[in-house]
């Protein structure tokens, strides 16, 4: 039996090693137009990370490419897109996604699908501005604190929890980066885009559910959450990060807690509500 399951991880590895190659390789091919066309282009997320925190591109599965452009650019970098062969997917739009596009193209039984941000969360300020850096090999990043906070806003605030290796990320960034994290900045980062909830949670999670080998990340994380625990904390379970959905009352309600304030919660259950509605009606049609 542990032959067939070693068999079985081994495989899944080996396929989903294969798709991010590929999604690599796609990629490359949008990032040497932009150049061309000099658009900068941050790469967010997935594509931006695996290679620094994981030993096997299987390790990590990848499901689309992120990028984040100036909204003036958009227009540009959606006539090179459709020149390499994406076609613009308006299907399951809400109108927080006004600073985002989805570009589609199925290529060899692969759907490379590419998420073009203009803005990385709809209630962050006007004025905020992200900082972003090159790697060794050139490729555009965020810059290490806006980078976690964004995964962070992303994994929590965003999706509440929803995906389990959002949160290894999340972990695997903080035990890595180490002394290089100014802490104090995260969490001024975090106040300026409503995400203390989701940052102070998140921390949670990690000091919780991995051990950090990192003993400058270790004792902020635990001395950080000594004086900053909240009481909602306890509902977050494993048994919740596993399968965030399966409890849906709890789902919601640390969804509202997370979210920090009424005004946030009645915003975004006004805007993805009827989106939701007319899903189902469409579904059952």
């Amino acid at each position: 039996m542990e032959i067939v399951e070693n068999l079985g991880y081994q495989n899944a590895l080996k396929k989903t090693k294969f798709k991010n190659i590929l999604l690599k390789h796609h990629l490359d091919e949008i990032l040497f137009e932009a150049q061309l066309n000099k658009i900068e282009v941050v790469v967010l997320k997935g594509m931006a990370l695996i290679q620094d925190l994981y030993s096997n591109w299987g390790e990590r599965p990848i499901t689309d490419i992120d990028l984040f452009l100036s909204s003036n650019r958009l227009r540009d970098f959606g006539l090179i897109l459709s020149r390499l062969g994406y076609r613009l997917n308006t299907e399951g739009s809400t109108k927080l996604d006004y600073f985002k596009q989805v570009w589609v193209k199925v290529e060899d039984d692969l759907e490379v699908v590419v998420e073009l941000h203009t803005k990385l969360f709809w209630q962050e300020p006007e004025s905020f501005h992200w900082e972003m850096e090159a790697d060794e090999v050139g490729m555009v990043k965020l810059e290490k604190h806006y980078f976690l906070i964004h995964l962070i806003g992303h994994y929590a605030y965003q999706h509440t929890f929803l995906k389990a290796f959002w949160l290894n990320d999340i972990a695997k960034f903080i035990d890595k980066q180490g002394s290089q994290l100014n802490f104090q900045r995260l969490e001024e980062l975090a106040i300026e885009l409503g995400l203390l909830n989701a940052w102070s949670s998140t921390l949670y999670c990690v000091h919780k559910y991995f051990h950090l080998k990192n003993n400058y990340s270790r004792l902020f994380v635990s001395t950080y959450l000594k004086k900053n625990y909240r009481w909602w904390f306890r509902f977050i379970s494993l048994s919740f990060i596993l399968n965030p959905k399966k409890g849906l009352i709890r789902f919601l309600f640390l969804k509202y807690l997370v979210k920090g304030s009424l005004r946030s919660n009645i915003s975004y259950t006004l805007s993805w509500l009827p989106h939701k509605f007319l899903k189902s009606s469409s579904s059952v049609n």
